[in-house]
């Protein structure tokens, strides 16, 4: 009863020693998927061997950082997949499939909240292309999640070095301003987005920032009506029609703030002509105490 069952592990094991000898890659990239659940770091040391260290053709390393985003588990999946489609495009910029995982790493980091590997991923993406704006974007955002806004910040100039005025960066550059309580400089860098690309967008974070965080009601107002003709100015479409939106929505905002506003005003009013009534007649009460007390005698 044993010898069928020793002649197929015979077979099997012949088959794959034959698959490794005909294609050694991709019989680690098998052997990385069998064993990626009981033991994720023999597999990723497999898969290694044949994205990062062996000298297989692009698109089989590729598959080899493909395996590893979906076998592995989520982090380790992540650090080994993006030193793999480093090592790809160091010999090849061009390829394809490595280009196409690149971004699937940078998603995953993002939407995984991953962050310590996206930026030394995207780190590494820009060191090798630093024209490639995207990589540039998409390491400001993971900086600003990860609490390091000096970064951030660097990662917009080098953005403006190579668009002046590009306003991604720029608005950026102003909610940092904000943050670190310069909202002047903040107000002036709206200003300088709205004369250089009447970006509509810059309107209403102005409105907002003069109302919310300066409390400067009438210059808000004011901010509030050259917006509202900017972007009814502005050509038709998505872009204008959320633009609108948001700035409804700081209307109602600043609307409500200042009835807020205008009712403690009243209410203060009311209480301090009642401290007023209280004083008064405190005064009154206290006079006529003294006059009792002088036709008494005791005074």
């Amino acid at each position: 009863m044993r010898r069928p069952a020793l002649a197929l592990a015979l077979a099997v094991a012949l088959g794959a020693t034959a698959r490794a000898a005909e294609d050694p890659d991709a019989a680690l990239l098998d052997a990385a998927r069998a064993c990626a659940a009981e033991d994720p770091q023999r597999a990723a040391e497999l898969l290694r061997r044949v994205g990062y260290d062996g000298v297989a053709p692009g698109s089989v390393r590729a598959a080899a950082a493909q395996v590893a985003l979906d076998a592995l588990p989520f982090e380790l999946g992540n650090r080994v997949a993006a030193d793999i489609v480093l090592a790809v495009l160091r010999q090849n910029r061009a390829e394809p499939t490595a280009w196409r995982l690149a971004f699937d790493i940078r998603n995953r980091a993002i939407d995984g909240l991953d962050l310590d590997t996206g930026i030394e991923f995207l780190n590494g993406m820009i060191e090798r292309y630093p024209d490639q704006l995207r990589f540039r974007y998409s390491l400001t955002d993971l900086l600003l999640d990860a609490g390091r806004p000096a970064e951030a910040d660097a990662q917009c100039e080098q953005i403006l070095r190579q668009v002046p005025n590009d306003a991604r960066a720029r608005f950026i550059q102003a909610l940092l301003r904000e943050l670190d309580g310069h909202a002047d400089e903040a107000e002036q860098i709206y200003d300088e987005i709205v004369r250089t690309t009447g970006d509509p967008e810059a309107h209403v974070l102005k409105v907002r920032l003069l109302w919310d965080t300066l409390r400067r009601y009438d210059a808000a107002q004011r901010a509030l009506a050259e917006a509202r003709a900017a972007i009814e100015a502005s050509p038709p479409g998505a872009e204008r029609d959320r633009a609108r939106a948001r700035l409804d929505t700081e209307e109602r905002l600043l609307r409500a703030e200042l009835e807020t506003q205008a009712s403690l005003a009243r209410a203060a009013g009311h209480l301090h002509a009642a401290l007023a009534g209280i004083a008064v007649a405190w005064l009154v009460g206290l006079g006529g105490g003294l006059l009792w007390l002088r036709r008494r005698g005791a005074l």
